[in-house]
């Protein structure tokens, strides 16, 4: 380590670096924390912080500084919003005011009355039994035979 004291990083200069990320050049960061550009570099790294303006993308929709921007303008996180707003409404039968324009759902296959299923998951059950007895006897009948 070289002969210099380290000024340790507040939690505030950690907000304002994280804040100001990606947003305005490095030096510029650097001046406005009062830290070196190399200081500003590693404390970025170290907190997997983009320091890169070219990565930056506006979001209309939520006023963010985003990665990137799907075909609609809107960034994942807006995206996931808007998907989650629709699911809502679709489930309180309403139209949302945004809807992503989803493809029409499959029709669904009727289901089979409820007494049939249930004799259906008996026969399964009973299946099941026989196997697992048959199973449990020949295990018993190795044992006494002096197998296993």
């Amino acid at each position: 380590m070289s002969g210099r004291e380290q000024k340790h990083w507040t939690d505030d200069e950690v907000d304002a670096l994280l804040e100001m990320a990606g947003g305005m050049p490095v030096a510029s960061i650097a001046a406005e924390l009062g830290r070196t550009v190399c200081s500003v570099q590693i404390k970025a790294s170290r907190l997997g912080v983009s320091l890169d303006m070219s990565a930056a993308v506006w979001c209309p929709s939520c006023s963010t500084w985003r990665t990137g921007l799907d075909s609609n303008g809107r960034c994942p996180a807006c995206r996931m919003r808007s998907l989650a707003d629709a699911m809502e409404a679709r489930w309180r039968n309403e139209t949302p005011p945004d809807a992503v324009s989803q493809p029409a759902p499959a029709p669904v296959a009727k289901r089979p009355p409820l007494a049939v299923v249930r004799a259906e998951e008996a026969a399964a059950v009973e299946r099941h039994r026989a196997r697992y007895n048959a199973a449990k006897m020949r295990l018993s009948r190795a044992r006494r035979s002096g197998g296993d």
